[in-house]
């Protein structure tokens, strides 16, 4: 009895306090960042103690969860916090005596992090690139080099010319100046509007996390094509009205008007759809198909499916956004680029019948990826 008595006294004092536990990292992360610490668990007693290790948040995650540790032991923490703010990191840590007696469980702070939100930072280097300075860090842009390639000209009218940058035909290297200035100079070509975007964006979103993402993706895309030499037309709109329709323009002057505007994000009450996105396309297959079919059933189907064919086009024509696009892309022909940038809420069913429309009509499109799951449904329609 003493025995055991001695034992569990002996198992008590080891989960007592097992660890010498480390300080809290202070660590700074983008909103939807990744960022990794090593957290380092000293054992106070030189017994093996069996520990549990689970994330306290659902934006933090362990490489182990469950480890001996005799003497010291290491763990890799990974914070991936979402929404912006000081925010704490917590751990649960369960420790059992090597006997296997006693059980004690712990939280711990293992991080303090200060999450800077995705548009700030993404501003502060659009802005430092248009006051001239150097800019060593580029936020990741919601263009990717393959589709900025498409988009830039390849005509015969000589336009201007930059230094080499990955994507850059070198077709259209200019030997001359590349050997005057030491360096690659790639020649730019006007290819009519081929190399111009159209941007629409909608200034609307149903949290602060998504109109920390909208606003991103506004500056990283206009920040991608002023980078790049490129031109971009801009249209803003809410769930009401236009707010702004600018010419095409250099996207530096359009980068300026953009960082002006993104504080006039406003919110909306999320709503809850029940019917999956309308396609237009399929919709429009589907008839074909049964237009020639003299069978009173598909004549019945063919009746079903004009009227919601019609009701679609009738409350896509009364969307804020439905007019603007209309009247630029009368005088913008294709094959110009769309980057609809949207969380995709009160305009979701008006873009899934512009945008089939216009692809088939020749233009490019381009998702940003501020909604890549809602946008799916689209996407289906547009491949």
């Amino acid at each position: 009895l003493l025995f055991f008595i001695w034992q569990g006294l002996v198992a008590f004092r080891m989960i007592s306090e097992p660890f010498v536990w480390q300080k809290a990292a202070e660590i700074q992360v983008i909103a939807g960042g990744i960022k990794q610490v090593d957290y380092n668990l000293v054992s106070k007693t030189a017994e093996p103690l069996f520990v549990h290790i689970e994330a306290a948040d659902p934006w933090v995650s362990i490489d182990k969860t469950s480890l001996t540790i005799t003497g010291s032991g290491q763990l890799e923490i990974t914070f991936a916090p979402s929404l912006a703010g000081p925010k704490e990191a917590r751990i649960r840590i369960s420790v059992m005596d090597s006997l296997g007696l006693l059980q004690a469980g712990y939280t711990v702070d293992c991080a303090r992090l200060t999450v800077i939100p995705r548009a700030r930072y993404s501003a502060f280097l659009a802005r430092k690139y248009l006051e001239g300075g150097a800019t060593t860090s580029v936020p990741d842009t919601s263009l990717s080099l393959s589709s900025l390639s498409l988009m830039k000209g390849t005509g015969i009218e000589y336009e201007s010319s930059h230094i080499y940058m990955p994507g850059d035909s070198i077709r259209s290297i200019d030997w001359k100046h590349t050997a005057r200035y030491r360096e690659l100079v790639v020649k730019k070509y006007r290819d009519d509007y081929g190399n111009s975007a159209i941007i629409t964006a909608n200034l609307t979103a149903t949290s602060a996390d998504e109109a920390d993402r909208v606003s991103n993706s506004l500056i990283t895309t206009v920040f991608a094509l002023a980078m790049n030499s490129m031109r971009g037309l801009l249209v803003v709109y809410d769930e009401d009205k236009v707010v702004l329709q600018t010419p095409m323009m250099p996207a530096n002057a359009l980068l300026k008007k953009v960082l002006n505007l993104i504080e006039n994000i406003t919110f909306t009450r999320a709503s809850t759809r029940y019917l999956s996105l309308p396609d237009i396309m399929m919709l429009n297959r589907t008839r074909k198909n049964l237009v020639n079919v003299d069978l009173e059933p598909a004549k019945r189907l063919l009746d079903i499916l004009d009227i919601e064919i019609d009701a679609f086009k009738m409350s896509t024509s009364r969307h804020p956004l439905s007019l603007p696009m209309n009247r630029v892309t009368a005088y913008i022909p294709p094959p110009a680029t769309i980057i609809p940038i949207t969380a995709l809420n009160h305009d979701a069913e008006a873009l899934s019948y512009l945008l089939p429309e216009l692809k088939a009509r020749g233009y490019r499109i381009i998702d940003p990826g501020v909604n890549k799951k809602a946008f799916s449904a689209i996407s289906a329609s547009l491949s």
